[in-house]
């Protein structure tokens, strides 16, 4: 849906917004994959970040398109077929093992269609991935370094609803798993160790270690993507999760849109599209 929103609302949300980036959300950045109509890693541009190589993507085929976010900019749209996925080839920061690891996507869902269909993912067993739980649930898991959680089909909100969602994964090292989901905590795992299973690739909208399955390819949206050498606080994730639901990305930088409508003070109101 959408609301209007005076300049001054619009102009507040990017002072709020600016000011939680430079609060240190941006800090352990490691990847940063807006797809707003690229597959570009822009981590290395934003301050705080822990970026070593801008680490882009690419797709074997030409199955992951562009659209029109509900929100600003753009998003990756994957159709659920045996090449629609990103892929980014390993580097130190695609590699965790034996360290600290926090990621967080936005997603839709146009099906589920089958078990484990996979948001994001660098292998199975104690490497990392996010994705659908099982074959018949419309929640979320995530598997780093440690196994799945949550450990049912029923924890956590159904996300396969057509609306935008947020998820949180976190592998501390050393410490418990967490699954956030639209800014609430929703399971906790064991003691985490990442390991590198040899995949070679990370794989946005796909796993890599599952070929045999058609590499259980998302058949949905997936925006603003990002990777930390840390786990996120629950205020971090807050912060992220309320600031996407005004539209504004996790590089805490609105698109011209919102932001012209801000700084150029144009008369009238200023519409602002919300994700949900």
């Amino acid at each position: 849906m959408s609301i209007s929103w005076g300049k001054w609302a619009v102009l507040a949300i990017f002072c709020a917004v600016s000011s939680t980036a430079s609060a240190g959300v941006h800090d352990g950045l490691l990847n940063y994959w807006s797809l707003d109509g690229n597959f570009e890693d822009t981590a290395g541009s934003l301050s705080g970040n822990a970026s070593t190589v801008a680490d882009n993507g690419s797709q074997p085929g030409s199955s992951v398109s562009f659209a029109a976010s509900p929100a600003s900019g753009q998003y990756a749209v994957f159709n659920g077929d045996d090449q629609g996925f990103i892929e980014v080839p390993d580097s130190a920061d695609i590699d965790a093992a034996g360290e600290s690891l926090s990621i967080s996507a936005w997603l839709t869902v146009n099906q589920f269609d089958q078990g484990w269909q996979a948001l994001i993912a660098h292998g199975e067993s104690s490497d990392y991935r996010i994705a659908r739980r099982g074959g018949a649930s419309n929640i979320m898991s995530y598997a780093g370094g440690v196994g799945d959680i949550p450990t049912d089909d029923t924890t956590g909100p159904d996300v396969n609803d057509g609306e935008w969602h947020h998820v949180v994964a976190i592998s501390p090292a050393g410490g418990n798993a967490e699954l956030w989901v639209d800014g609430a905590l929703v399971a906790t795992g064991g003691a985490t160790a990442l390991t590198n299973n040899g995949s070679g690739r990370l794989m946005i909208g796909g796993n890599p270690d599952t070929a045999g399955d058609g590499y259980r390819t998302w058949d949905g949206g997936i925006d603003d993507v990002g990777m930390w050498n840390r786990a996120l606080t629950g205020a971090e994730i807050g912060a992220i999760y309320n600031a996407g639901l005004e539209g504004v990305p996790l590089s805490g930088v609105p698109e011209p849109s919102s932001s012209l409508m801000a700084l150029l003070g144009l008369a009238g109101l200023g519409l602002l599209r919300r994700r949900r």
